[in-house]
């Protein structure tokens, strides 16, 4: 037991560390996407009927809309059938595929989403053009006929379904899962057994003590029955035995796994011929399905049940306008023009060469030798950012009359694109910014149409023990720097801001950011997410207000965590006796967008009753780190002090240190440490 709660802890640190990685990177992020549509489109394409591939694959291509989940199921499914099912087979399925694909990269603002009927519609006309191709490409039999009907129709159906299924819709993810099924029918392991047997009937035997089992002994039946037929009906022996099991009303499982297997095996005894693959899937199945803990499932379910209210359906309406929102932000920002350097010299003539008397000779008749000219001359000018005499070659200065004109309006030209250069730039920072937002708005919209319970067993194994110390520059009784630690759900967060400069100004810097953080994360917000945000309110701000960042975030279930940094200084892990810088010197939020500008994070663990040190930078240096060689073991409480009693007191910055520890809750009492806020007044 103790062995499976460390697996299930390491799997919830393991989840919890990709998520935090692949928020923080987009890039990845779409990779992950792309690789499992990929994976998913690749067994979608094995589905038969009549020995005769199916275009469920293609669903799935046309199901999330045009980007790296479409490419990536178009590549699986391509793939898919290319290798299983031949390429006479394929190509049919090859071409309704790329037009699919190409229809939705084409037409995709012109695409009405909100409308569920067109993109179905939209998938099987694409796919019906080389259906009919290929149909009358050689005779043609009302069989080959009602066979393209039949995919026509299955076609639009999965794509319907798919749709909601990718929103959290639980009849569309039952489909999906369905289909897989059926593509998994083609995957025989040793002994001629195909996969989906397996797959099968461990469903089948999670949901056997609940109702919803016998829908899903039919519907898995059906599935096998059709896709990879045995001696025996898999839809009659599964029915059979679930509704045995679920008449049983058998509490424990191993119990109700006997029953189960037992049920199989009499089914597949009195049904007489040979079903060693019926049973060899039924046992495997129902072995791996044992140690799976479905409470956690049912949970879940629970606690999605008001996503079907009123309410949760104008969230997820909402969430869905802000990502789309988002969507058209970023596809602007890739079509966005900067201004062309030929302008400059445009300019420049219409203003002076216009009334010229050689206008036509320089602009008509030696208008490429013109063109030429101040071509060869532009790098120049360009990269000084003024034109001077001495750019334009000797031919040109000799025909033109108004030199001292010309270049005054290129001049005048250069400053106006420049201008404008600075202004795209500035709204390019700006439309991701406001991107960003809309991004962070959608997901916690999502959340909160689905809220997530949380796990009754997870009860926090260890308890914070937290230490402070600050004072202002000089021993004044301001401090620009502040904190909070609090708790939401499991994590508990630990909060250290240092504003920029010193004195009032920045303790209310320092105090707003610490707020705006602590109230986005106890809101729903991602800790990255949260940071975020506040570098998008720095930036179009524009006062100068800066504060850096220093958040703890820790399991209180397995002591392991994130430290992320922006603008702060190293902070410190005792461990063992040894000292660990964490963390490098970097420009505070504020400064820039895009992922160059981003925090800091780093993965560490406090299970061993390490102590974490956050100081500002009023309190960082050679003093520090000479204290914290050098004072053995202390509480939390002694080390912040300690830290701050080794600093001169008359330096020009706010000094603040924060020290962090976790007890396994056995051995520590219980106590309010995780309510306690660090105050922005010094503590002497």
């Amino acid at each position: 037991m103790n062995t499976t709660k460390r697996l299930r802890r390491f799997a919830a640190a393991l989840t919890h560390t990709a998520r935090a990685q692949l928020q923080a990177r987009p890039m990845l992020r779409a990779f992950a996407q792309a690789a499992g549509f990929c994976a998913a489109g690749l067994i979608l394409s094995l589905a038969p009927l009549f020995d005769r591939p199916l275009p469920l694959a293609l669903a799935l291509v046309a199901a999330p809309g045009f980007g790296p989940a479409a490419v990536g199921a178009f590549l699986g499914a391509a793939c898919g059938f290319l290798l299983f099912w031949g390429f006479s087979a394929a190509l049919e399925l090859l071409a309704g595929g790329f037009l699919i694909l190409a229809g939705a990269c084409i037409f995709h603002d012109l695409l009405p989403r909100e409308k569920r009927w067109f993109t179905p519609a939209c998938a099987c006309a694409l796919y019906m053009l080389p259906g009919v191709v290929c149909l009358l490409g050689g005779r043609v039999h009302a069989f080959d006929v009602a066979f393209l009907l039949a995919k026509l129709a299955l076609l639009g159906t999965a794509t319907v379904l798919f749709s909601a299924g990718l929103k959290q819709d639980g009849h569309g993810r039952q489909a999906l899962a369905l289909a897989l099924l059926a593509g998994c029918g083609r995957i025989v392991l040793p002994g001629s057994l195909p996969l989906s047997i397996i797959l099968a009937v461990g469903a089948v035997f999670l949901s056997s003590a609940e109702p919803s089992g016998l829908f899903c002994a039919a519907a898995c039946g059906l599935v096998l029955d059709i896709t990879c037929p045995q001696a025996h009906s898999m839809c009659a022996m599964l029915v059979f035995s679930a509704l045995v099991c679920f008449g049983a009303k058998t509490a424990k499982k191993p119990l109700r796994a006997a029953v189960f297997l037992g049920c199989c095996t009499s089914f597949v005894l009195f049904a007489g011929g040979n079903g060693a693959a019926a049973l060899a899937g039924a046992a495997i199945g129902t072995l791996l399905a044992l140690p799976i803990d479905t409470s956690r499932f049912t949970r879940a379910q629970a606690s999605c049940a008001p996503a079907t209210g009123p309410a949760a359906e104008k969230l997820e309406g909402m969430a869905d306008i802000l990502t789309y929102i988002t969507r058209l932000l970023d596809r602007s920002a890739a079509y966005e023009q900067e201004p062309q350097s030929a302008a400059v010299f445009d300019r420049a003539a219409e203003r002076v060469c216009r009334s010229c008397g050689k206008y036509g000779v320089c602009w008509n008749a030696c208008a490429h030798e013109t063109y030429l000219a101040l071509s060869g001359a532009s790098a120049r000018i360009l990269r000084r950012g003024c034109a001077v005499r001495d750019d334009l070659p000797a031919f040109f200065l000799e025909r033109c009359c108004h030199t001292g004109g010309f270049l005054a309006a290129v001049n005048e030209a250069l400053d106006e694109r420049l201008c404008r250069l600075q202004y795209h730039a500035r709204l390019a920072e700006s439309r991701g910014i406001l991107a960003d937002h809309y991004r962070f708005l959608a997901q916690a919209l999502h959340e909160l149409a689905a809220p997530d319970e949380p796990d009754a067993a997870q009860l926090p194994r260890y308890t914070p023990e937290l230490g402070f110390r600050a004072r202002g520059v000089r021993a004044g009784s301001v401090s620009g720097d502040h904190g909070c630690s609090f708790t939401c759900g499991e994590w508990y967060y630990v909060l250290l801001c240092d504003g920029m400069g010193t004195g009032t100004e920045a303790e209310h810097e320092s105090r707003t950011a610490a707020k705006l953080l602590r109230s986005m994360i106890e809101s729903g917000f991602d800790a990255l997410g949260a940071m975020q945000m506040l570098n998008g309110v720095y930036i179009l701000r524009q006062d100068g207000g800066f504060s850096t960042i220093d958040l703890l975030q820790v399991s209180l279930v397995t002591a392991e965590g994130f430290l992320h940094k922006w603008g702060a200084p190293p902070s410190y892990l005792l461990q063992d006796g040894r000292l660990i810088k964490i963390g490098t010197a970097s420009p505070p939020p504020g400064l820039g967008a895009g992922e160059a500008h981003q925090a800091e994070c780093v993965k560490l663990s406090l299970q061993r009753e390490q102590m974490l040190v956050l100081v500002s930078d009023g309190a960082a240096g050679a003093e520090t780190e000479q204290y914290l060689g050098r004072c053995g073991s202390l509480t939390a409480r002694e080390l912040a002090a300690g830290i701050l009693d080794s600093i001169e007191q008359a330096q020009a910055d706010d000094q603040t240190a924060v020290a962090i520890r976790l007890h396994p809750s056995s051995a520590v009492k219980k106590h309010n440490t995780s309510r306690k806020r660090i105050l922005s007044k010094p503590h002497i």
